[in-house]
């Protein structure tokens, strides 16, 4: 993470205690670069548990017990794997009035644990603001986080999505990092710049760049905003309300977006503005930083009591006799709520992606915690599947992709019933970025019997289904025999005809083989009509194309093993890819690639994998099989 990212994620993060007496535990790399925000916080020194007494990064390194007479605030630096550990050695400084948080800004104290319970916020909903409305004459909304929000934690992400995207077409452009300094450097320098002038300060401090890339990322820029963006609906509805109630509304727009690009935006996301005036900072030059656009609003809008519903800056409204009304932007309702500790496990660009998106679903409505007093809550089957099963699913896809990508020649073979919606979302994701060269996804019909049967060749096979079917403790003996060999049994043998519970010992078991041994030419006849069929099956599926240099893989999603390990007597070439192998495996080696040994906080997430994974299979299978 660069500098400035630090800085920035830093000040948001803890604005609110810029004037305590901090010290930072961790000797590492981001605490040198925290520490140079010295003039913004009062940093009183470092705590670790080693080079006490010495001055590193410009402070003194101080034992826990020491600083407790100086500071107000532990801020721990560390991987957030580390974070609960440090937390425990060090949380008797809370005793002595100490409040320890992690860089994510979670008070890690126990008597907080149910904090977020008594947040003033909560107090807040759409009703009170309605009110509100009623009774006033003028209303200003802001944009972003307030009539639009994007699908992203944090604003900076579009700029590196943008320079991911950017990749294919130029190398080694650090495009988010210079995008943030040229708006701040322009910024610094008292303007108000809208896009076109902060790409030309791009292109002014990298001249060895061809100039022609600069407009190309500005509208890739553009359109990533309108990709990424979608409205809050409770707030647009309060906009339509409060023109419909006869009110004078004025949309106050602290962006670098021009007038075009901000309507084609607004368009793009059902938002109707009309009879609305728009004050757009870069056009009027003014800014909620300073409450300079507040105050020209005030001015311009004339007499009446005025109300803002915003976001930006809304302190500085106070100071022009109009009515604030702040509202929480997603990422502020998520690190208030009862899942706030989900945030740190946001890695990777791709990760803060996912949860933006689940952010956009499950906190769009600034007001959604005040009824639960942020307690986060599922309503539906619709909200389980989409904040709990989608994002495992698009973590597994990704991984997928990322494994086998440029490796065209290869197969996958999905499973039928369970691999079915990955299926399809895997094929989606091939057809729609050919250039990763993924391998062919085939929705494959199979199932337990199915491959069992194809696989008997010998009495040996016959009598191991027995004895693999005795291991079983309910069921009727004979029916679940039919399905493992493939023919019917008669009913009323009264060898075969029982419960499996009541078979008692040995002797019972052999008496048991014997008997279906009776059956063995009607069970092998069956098993070679049934293997002839399924093999033609498999060609047709692979389209004659299958040899010993054609890597096939089969997935699975939770599995045993066993339809598997027949399947390879029949395509010997084969390699299984599943999330994760139940109970104690048959011999289905080589598991090419299980996804569950890549997950961090393995042993619990798989626990919680296996506990939902009968819903799991339901959810990911053909409609026609659920």
């Amino acid at each position: 993470m660069m500098s400035e990212q630090i800085h920035q994620k830093f000040i948001e993060t803890f604005k609110e205690h810029n004037k305590r007496p901090i010290a930072l535990y961790g000797l590492g790399i981001t605490t040198r670069k925290i520490l140079e925000l010295h003039e913004l916080y009062n940093f009183v020194g470092i705590v670790a548990n080693e080079r006490i007494g010495e001055v590193v990064y410009g402070k003194e390194v101080m034992s826990i017990d020491s600083v407790m007479n100086n500071a107000k605030l532990i801020i721990i630096v560390s991987q957030m794997k580390s974070v609960k550990t440090i937390y425990n050695r060090i949380k008797h400084a809370e005793e002595a009035g100490l409040e320890i948080y992690d860089l994510t800004g979670e008070n890690l104290s126990k008597d907080h644990e149910n904090e977020f319970f008594d947040e003033p916020y909560w107090k807040k909903n759409i009703t009170e603001l309605k009110n509100h409305i009623d009774r006033s004459d003028i209303v200003s909304f802001d944009l972003w986080d307030t009539l639009i929000m994007r699908k992203v934690l944090h604003p900076d992400h579009i700029f590196d999505i943008v320079e991911s995207k950017s990749k294919p077409f130029v190398d080694n452009l650090n495009f988010s990092y210079l995008r943030v300094k040229a708006e701040q450097t322009l910024i610094d320098m008292g303007y108000i710049p809208n896009l076109t002038e902060i790409y030309e300060e791009i292109q002014n401090n990298q001249p060895k760049i061809d100039s022609q890339l600069w407009p190309r990322l500005m509208e890739l820029e553009i359109e990533t905003e309108r990709k990424y963006s979608i409205k809050r609906e409770s707030i647009v509805y309060l906009l339509d309300y409060a023109r419909e109630q006869g009110k004078r509304v004025y949309l106050i727009f602290e962006t670098s977006l021009t007038s075009p690009q901000i309507q084609s935006l607004l368009e793009n996301c059902f938002i109707n503005v009309e009879n609305c005036e728009c004050l757009i900072s870069n056009e009027i030059r003014k800014t909620t930083r300073d409450g300079s656009i507040y105050k020209y609003f005030n001015e311009i809008a004339g007499t009446g009591k005025k109300m803002h519903i915003g976001n930006r800056n809304v302190d500085k409204v106070k100071n022009y006799n109009i009515e604030a009304n702040y509202l929480a932007t997603s990422y502020e309702l998520w690190s208030k709520s009862s899942i706030r500790h989900i945030l740190p496990k946001a890695i990777t660009l791709n990760d803060s992606i996912l949860l933006g998106v689940l952010a956009s679903k499950a906190f769009n409505d600034p007001f959604v915690l005040s009824s639960s007093k942020g307690k986060m809550e599922i309503k539906n089957l619709y909200e389980l599947g989409y904040y709990c099963f989608a994002g495992l699913t698009i973590k597994f896809l990704t991984w997928l992709t990322e494994k086998y990508r440029f490796n065209h020649s290869a197969v996958i073979l999905f499973a039928s019933r369970d691999g079915y919606l990955l299926h399809q979302l895997y094929e989606k994701i091939r057809s729609q970025q050919v250039d990763l060269g993924l391998p062919e996804g085939i929705y494959f019909y199979i199932s337990r019997r199915a491959v069992n049967v194809a696989c008997i060749h010998s009495e040996k096979d016959i009598a191991n289904i027995v004895r693999s079917v005795l291991d079983l403790s309910r069921g009727k003996l004979n029916q679940i025999l039919g399905q493992r060999l493939g023919i019917d049994f008669d009913p009323k043998d009264e060898i075969l005809n029982c419960e499996l519970n009541t078979i008692q010992d040995t002797q019972d078991s052999d008496q048991i083989i014997e008997r279906v041994l009776e059956y063995k030419q009607l069970i092998l006849s069956n098993a070679l009509k049934e293997r002839v069929n399924y093999l033609k099956y498999i060609d047709l599926v692979l389209q004659n194309k299958y040899n010993d240099d054609r890597e096939v893989y089969f997935f699975d999603l939770y599995t045993k093993g066993t339809s598997f390990h027949n399947l390879k007597k029949l395509l010997s070439n084969m390699k299984l890819i599943c999330f994760d192998v139940k109970d104690a495996p048959m011999n289905i080696s080589p598991i090419w690639m299980r996804y569950s040994d890549c997950l961090e906080m393995q042993e619990k997430l798989v626990s919680l994998f296996k506990n939902f994974i009968s819903f799991l299979k339901l959810r990911m299978r053909h409609p026609k099989d659920s």
